[in-house]
């Protein structure tokens, strides 16, 4: 009853507070989790990245402005399992897996038409909200970064540009990163952070994205002892020479992602040179900072809702790189390049990943031409964001 009312702070008042809370201690946790993994052990296993149980053991690695949220979806309920230095929490949402798959691609629906004031965005922004976020408000107070770990349709969804109940985006006043698999984070705070002083740049390869040739020159002018590779010199041969030495390797080009076969994913290089997912597990990247895949549809996609469909930026990680920004739908070259410049400045300033990506986003959708979602919230963050 309480969703059919028309939106009000009272309303949304009483709707989180009528989010069942599962679990808010650690025992608790521990024994809910368990109950959880008896009931959907099939379902269970395929779809979760970090087995609840173990994220008690992630805890200790943990900066204290930083919560992990990982989500469920079964058929009868969301699951929300939150975990921050000191706090355990398992929330459950009474929303079945399909209303929340439809509700996903009615969002991306409505954000792919880039219609100012849509009302249909607004309303399903709001109710994905309400049923990601609404329940964890009080956990994630105090908290600057967010890591979030979905399961399937939610691998598509822009949490950044999700809008709380005064209107703002999630991305104004958290930083968002995912990450991809268990050792994720454990790899990630076990290792230095890795500078950025040169970037390595692949710009429009294949000569049809003329924003995307400027963003690389931009890119590649903050960087003094960068290498820009541009059009017909974006070949394979100069990628597989120079690519694995880059501090950091931005990639402005098109990119193809398919869900039922991984092995078929590339990114395009000069003329009809492609390079292949399984060759980019060769890079070696260990010494690299971060890749970019400025490019279409290189995150991971809506996919199968109990298989992790592997991507080109699981690709690149895999290979070493410490994090990869990659997109979720084909993004518009001409706010990607204003967005990357961005970027790359707060970047040499010595900023953070995951706070610049925040800034960039911001500063884009700052601008009128360029203040729908689609334009500014179409990129996320995987791996350090330090």
């Amino acid at each position: 009853r309480l969703k059919s009312m028309p939106t009000s702070e009272t309303r949304n008042s009483l709707l989180t507070k009528t989010q069942e809370l599962m679990a808010s201690t650690k025992s608790e946790y521990l024994l809910e989790s368990r109950k959880l993994r008896q009931k959907y052990s099939d379902l269970y296993s395929r779809v979760l990245k970090f087995d609840p149980l173990n994220l008690p053991d992630v805890q200790k690695t943990l900066p204290p402005d930083l919560a992990v949220i990982q989500y469920f979806a079964t058929d009868e309920a969301l699951y929300i399992f939150l975990v921050t230095t000191d706090t355990f929490r398992l929330h459950s949402v009474k929303v079945a897996d399909i209303d929340l798959n439809m509700a996903v691609s009615a969002f991306r629906r409505a954000v792919a038409q880039r219609k100012n004031g849509d009302p249909r965005l607004a309303q399903n922004s709001r109710q994905l909200y309400d049923w990601l976020l609404s329940p964890v408000t009080e956990d994630i107070k105090g908290k600057s970064t967010l890591i979030l770990i979905p399961s399937g349709r939610l691998h598509g969804l822009p949490f950044a540009c999700l809008t709380d109940p005064q209107g703002q985006p999630l991305i104004a006043t958290k930083r968002i990163l995912e990450l991809a698999k268990p050792t994720d984070l454990m790899r990630v705070s076990t290792e230095e952070v890795l500078p950025v002083a040169s970037v390595v740049a692949f710009a429009n390869a294949t000569e049809d994205l003329p924003a995307a040739a400027q963003e690389g020159q931009q890119i590649a002018a903050l960087f003094p002892q960068s290498r820009l590779f541009e059009g017909k010199d974006a070949t394979r041969a100069n990628f597989f020479k120079y690519g694995g030495k880059a501090e950091a390797l931005h990639l402005a080009t098109h990119g193809n992602l398919d869900f039922d076969d991984s092995l078929k994913n590339y990114l395009s290089l000069s003329g009809t040179e492609q390079i292949r997912q399984e060759e980019i597990f060769t890079l070696g990247l260990e010494n690299t900072s971060i890749v970019i895949l400025s490019a279409c549809n290189t995150a991971m996609g809506e996919g199968a809702e109990a298989k992790y469909v592997a991507s080109l930026a699981e690709a690149f990680w895999i290979a070493g790189s410490r994090s990869v920004v990659a997109s979720l739908w084909d993004v518009n070259d001409a706010s990607t390049a204003v967005l990357m410049t961005e970027f790359y400045e707060k970047l040499r300033a010595g900023v953070g990943k995951a706070e610049a990506l925040q800034a960039a986003q911001m500063a884009v959708r700052s601008r009128d031409e360029y203040a729908h979602p689609y334009y500014w919230a179409g990129f996320i963050l995987f791996g350090d964001w330090r």
